[in-house]
């Protein structure tokens, strides 16, 4: 699946009488990218073209992603578990769309660059948004933990009736650019995490103090990465770390699987201030795109 993060940063709002010209686009130039509030999102481009943002959402699918536990510094000597965050997803898709265009069959066909390349970005919401949004994401639900074993949690009577803690770290590898090799990084998480037992096998993520991101695009799904590592109060006062790898391709899966049965509400044009999620999608990017680039 591609993503391609191509984005303009606002130029303002001076000279837009310019544009709109008949003669094609101009050497040099650039998109104008309008952001007036309570209007759609827009590219103006010098020769009368104009890209409006648009967005396409996919229903509310379930999402299971298993975590093999590897390390347990809390209770070295239970049982290494298997467990699954488990919670709800939706999927949007959103495109630049050519609204005018001189080419009639243009009209609602995605913007590419260099011909070949869809302008686009599929964005994956998860319970997590529920902090934020929670009437935009109230139908995603919570978050639950389900294990095969609670040993794990120096619990010698079967599962506890809670879990808290004290943090949960999503962990990616990147490349160091001082030692030269790649490094396991934590890039999401939480904070101060409470879990209350539901049935027999499986937590529900009650609350949560804070979530936090290294990076804007992690924060889609702030608790899932290549690996993750939990961290626990002990009672002396220290901490303890339980770590483990997740199988993060299932969700891939699932996310290609919704975006393949479509949008049953159709696409909508994206207005400035009117959707607080457009302000924290990493879709803006250098401006030194020239815009006969875009077709």
């Amino acid at each position: 699946m591609t993503h391609v993060f191509i984005a303009l940063c606002s130029v303002g709002l001076a000279g837009v009488a310019a544009y709109g010209a008949d003669s094609g686009p101009l050497a040099g130039a650039h998109p104008l990218l309008i952001e007036r509030l309570g209007e759609p999102i827009r590219l103006i481009f010098t020769d009368g073209r104009v890209a409006t943002l648009t967005e396409g959402a996919t229903d509310v699918y379930p999402v299971s992603v298993r975590i093999d536990v590897s390390e347990n510094a809390c209770v070295p000597d239970a049982r290494l578990p298997r467990c699954f965050l488990e919670g709800n997803a939706r999927t949007s898709r959103f495109r630049w769309a050519w609204s005018q265009h001189s080419t009639a069959a243009k009209i609602g066909a995605t913007m590419t660059y260099g011909g070949t390349t869809p302008v686009q970005i599929d964005w994956t919401w998860s319970p997590t948004y529920r902090s934020f949004e929670p009437a935009e994401f109230q139908e995603l639900g919570d978050y639950s933990l389900r294990c095969d074993d609670y040993a794990w949690t120096g619990s010698r009577n079967g599962p506890p009736e809670s879990l808290s803690m004290s943090a949960w770290n999503a962990e990616s590898m990147f490349f160091n650019a001082e030692t030269h090799v790649s490094e396991n990084t934590t890039v999401s998480g939480a904070l101060g995490l409470r879990f209350v037992r539901t049935s027999p096998d499986s937590f529900r993520l009650a609350s949560v103090d804070s979530w936090f991101s290294l990076s804007r695009v992690s924060i889609s799904s702030s608790l899932i990465g290549q690996g993750v590592a939990w961290a626990f109060l002990t009672p002396a006062g220290g901490e303890c770390q339980i770590s483990g790898v997740m199988d993060i391709g299932a969700l891939f899966i699932r996310q290609d699987a919704a975006l393949a049965n479509g949008f049953p509400q159709g696409e909508r044009a994206v207005f400035r201030g009117s959707d607080k999620r457009w302000q924290i999608l990493p879709i803006r990017l250098p401006v030194n795109f020239p815009e006969w680039a875009f077709q």
